[in-house]
């Protein structure tokens, strides 16, 4: 039987190769991975793990090296475990993530990892900067006369680079998120599978994010290592938590700007 990551490596057509660069967690490894604690008098702490599927065979990962690859974040999880750390190991909350929902999860993290997503990423700050750069040392010799009075010339130097950096900043965000939609919609073309795991993860985020909005305030995760806190591990895991309380948000504030929301996008798939 294909493992899931074959499978999803074959709707895709792209090489195993490939794909075992994307490391993922088993759900046999050898320490918990906690996701976080919360720290707050109002209301007791919530400590969540992952749990991951086997996408990946054991002879993949070399728990020696550096396991936490470019492509590893917990939405990649099979699903979330989450405990009230003040109460028995009874009282947790456990959300599971179904075949299909994985299924589309790995497929869209592959497609992610597109040299499309790595220019987008890295190309237009660049040029931002670099254009903002190029007019002020044009702007530098044409008006040089005209702003005789150093802080008036440098109080224009600063709106240019402002305005050139919000307008680079403004088109990164737009190709971002234009580039997201552009993944859901090739999943979706592939098979009825990966239309349908897209509404279950994305419905699934949901439930997360109200539990999370509930439990645990925003931005207040400590990560711990050897029940030690650990800053690191802090600034690893905060970028994806953040990400995955922003899925609802995100669904919602761009529904006017482009194909209205990604349920309605699925549905219309």
């Amino acid at each position: 039987m294909r493992s899931l990551t074959q499978e999803v490596a074959k709707d895709l057509k792209i090489s195993d190769k490939f794909v075992n660069e994307i490391r993922l967690f088993r759900s046999n490894s050898p320490f918990p991975i906690p996701l976080g604690i919360q720290k707050n008098n109002s209301c007791p702490p919530y400590i969540g793990y992952p749990f991951f599927t086997d996408w990946i065979s054991s002879n993949d990962i070399d728990l020696k090296k550096n396991i936490f690859k470019t492509y590893w974040n917990p939405l990649s999880a099979k699903g979330f475990e989450f405990i009230n750390v003040n109460c028995t190991p009874e009282d947790k909350k456990i959300f599971i993530f179904s075949d299909n929902a994985r299924k589309f999860m790995l497929g869209k993290t592959i497609l992610d990892t597109d040299s499309d997503r790595l220019i987008i990423r890295i190309l237009l700050p660049l040029l931002g900067i670099n254009g903002a750069h190029f007019i002020i040392l044009i702007l530098k010799k044409r008006l040089k006369n005209v702003f005789r009075y150093l802080p008036l010339r440098m109080a224009f130097y600063a709106m240019v680079c402002s305005s050139v950096l919000s307008t680079t900043l403004m088109t990164y965000t737009v190709a971002s998120i234009e580039s997201e939609f552009t993944h859901i919609k090739t999943l979706c073309s592939l098979s009825e599978e990966y239309r349908i795991g897209g509404i279950e993860y994305y419905n699934k985020l949901r439930e997360i994010n109200i539990f999370l909005r509930e439990n645990i305030k925003y931005g207040e995760f400590y990560f711990s290592e050897n029940g030690e806190l650990s800053k690191s591990w802090y600034r690893l895991h905060i970028g994806s938590l953040n990400t995955l309380l922003r899925k609802e948000k995100y669904c919602e504030e761009f529904s006017t700007d482009l194909d209205d929301n990604i349920f309605t996008l699925l549905s219309s798939a």
